[in-house]
């Protein structure tokens, strides 16, 4: 006859199912199921169309102006110092 005065509890189960939430895994259920498929064609297009986009960007052409500027006054002033 044994006699226990302590009682030990059972380890619990963990159990953690993580959730993810990817917009574009989900847009690209959503064209599957409507059974519209992104063909190389469409694909192509919509690569040209953001390529688009960004080149009318004027922030963007302002940002390469002033980084072309920098480079350029960087090496001068570089030239200068190997000169004189």
């Amino acid at each position: 006859m044994r006699l226990i005065f302590v009682k030990t509890n059972k380890n619990k189960k963990f159990e953690y199912k993580p959730r993810f939430y990817d917009p574009k895994k989900e847009e690209m259920e959503r064209l599957m199921q409507e059974g519209q498929s992104l063909t190389e064609d469409a694909l192509r297009d919509k690569l040209k169309e953001g390529w688009r986009r960004r080149s009318k960007d004027p922030l963007r052409k302002k940002s390469k102006r002033i980084s072309i500027m920098v480079y350029l006054l960087l090496i001068a002033i570089l030239l200068f110092i190997i000169f004189f």
